[in-house]
């Protein structure tokens, strides 16, 4: 596993401040995965996941929303085919991150892709500034990382970047992982 997905705001209505389910995925080898095929992977579990919690008696956001809303489908998510379709989460792959030089260190990055954003705490991730870090480095990439500095904790101004954290990181990790074992 040399990849990580996250998926932000699922449950965040469309046109809320820019901000809007994303699909993250984060891939340490540079062309080593089909993001498409893991992101249509994932929307199509995320997709039975709200189904059965849409219909269980639990106290989960899908089956309070769905009490909430008898009848009706979040943002028209249900297609035919019960799926959880890409106008409701965009799935966005992010061509500079730190990536591995090798092709042993893919769980050691995962863990990384993981605690680092899990520390970065992002307080929402608008569609629009995400999307700009997809393309070459231009001045609206980097108003985009600037604009992503401002969502995050201190310390993570690099966010889903080339720079989000030294790849030395994951050899220390390695390092502390076996001291653990």
């Amino acid at each position: 596993i040399s990849h990580a997905a996250i998926a932000a705001h699922p449950g965040r209505p469309r046109g809320d401040g820019g901000v809007r389910p994303l699909i993250l995925h984060l891939d340490s080898m540079k062309g080593g995965h089909n993001s498409c095929n893991i992101i249509d992977a994932l929307r199509g579990y995320l997709s039975m996941e709200w189904q059965a919690q849409a219909e269980s008696n639990s106290d989960s956001v899908p089956a309070r929303w769905q009490r909430e809303h008898p009848g009706e489908c979040l943002h028209d998510a249900w297609s035919e085919g019960n799926r959880y379709e890409s106008r409701v989460a965009t799935g966005v792959v992010l061509p500079r991150l730190p990536r591995q030089d090798n092709h042993c260190d893919c769980g050691l990055f995962l863990l990384a892709f993981v605690e680092f954003f899990c520390d970065a705490a992002p307080s929402a991730l608008p569609e629009k500034m995400v999307l700009a870090l997809k393309g070459k480095s231009t001045a609206a990439t980097a108003e985009a990382e600037a604009q992503l500095a401002s969502v995050v904790r201190a310390g993570h101004e690099g966010f889903l970047t080339q720079r989000w954290f030294d790849t030395v990181n994951t050899g220390l990790l390695r390092d502390h992982i076996r001291e653990i074992i």
